[in-house]
């Protein structure tokens, strides 16, 4: 049965039928559901049902006019899950990991601002398997209502970790073996002649600028990738994502 010894902060709510059903699975965090009383019950809405009963965790039916006034985006889909805090994995404690099993893929994000962006990379990074994902502390987004959101409930389940300084993690990185490689689209690589061995870190920069320089300097390669239409450059969770295919589906 989950404790109810925790801090509500109401910031952290969780919106939306597969965001709710994606917290479920992790039901320490979750103190309450507040589900649209007008909303039809369909095989989402009930599936969230029936989890909560048997996670003893408790349902108050409200208007949907309640729950317009307490969604932060309006899209709730009928289901808010009011929750305490979501935390961050610990620096400390990713080294310790590290030292145990260097035989990862970890994510380093340079500065992305957008909390949308930071909820879409987590999924993707998720799904191909990807162990952490590392913020810098300054100058980011993080976990937020609007990452949470759209990460559909993954960033329940991905060590995220922020750091005061990347270009320290990284040197501490190479330290432990990792192959560090950055997504530069000045690079002469293309991403799909990029080979991955474990362990190793992929590097994302922001929306605007892309990776910084001092940061670029610490990568032992770069890739890009190849734009064929008449576009600039990529959003930078797009970028990733294809980033993360190219570079995970052949790793040896």
């Amino acid at each position: 049965m989950p404790s109810r010894n925790k801090r509500i902060n109401r910031d952290f709510q969780i919106e939306g039928r597969r965001s709710v059903l994606e917290a479920l699975k992790n039901p320490l965090r979750i103190e309450k559901l507040l589900i649209s009383d007008s909303e039809k019950i369909g095989s989402q809405i009930e599936k969230i049902l029936k989890t909560a009963k048997k996670l003893d965790i408790n349902v108050d039916f409200v208007t949907k006019n309640q729950l317009d006034k307490s969604s932060h985006t309006k899209k709730h889909q009928g289901v808010i899950a009011t929750t305490t805090s979501p935390g961050y994995y610990t620096e400390k404690k990713l080294w310790d990991d590290l030292e145990e099993n260097n035989q990862r893929i970890v994510v380093v994000l340079d500065g992305i601002q957008d909390p949308h962006n930071i909820g879409a990379i987590s999924r993707t990074a998720l799904a191909m398997g990807v162990f952490a994902l590392v913020l810098p502390k300054r100058n980011s987004a993080g976990i937020s209502p609007g990452s949470l959101r759209s990460s559909a409930g993954a960033i329940e389940h991905l060590k995220i970790v922020r750091v005061s300084n990347i270009n320290s993690s990284l040197s501490k990185f190479k330290e432990l073996g990792f192959w560090v490689i950055g997504l530069d689209h000045n690079s002469n690589n293309e991403i799909n002649s990029v080979k991955v061995n474990f362990p190793s870190v992929i590097v994302v920069g922001s929306e605007g600028k892309g990776i910084s320089e001092l940061v670029l300097k610490n990568c032992d390669t770069t890739a890009k990738i190849p734009i064929k239409g008449p576009v600039d450059s990529l959003n930078a969770s797009v970028a990733a994502g294809i980033a993360f295919y190219e570079l995970l589906k052949n790793y040896q």
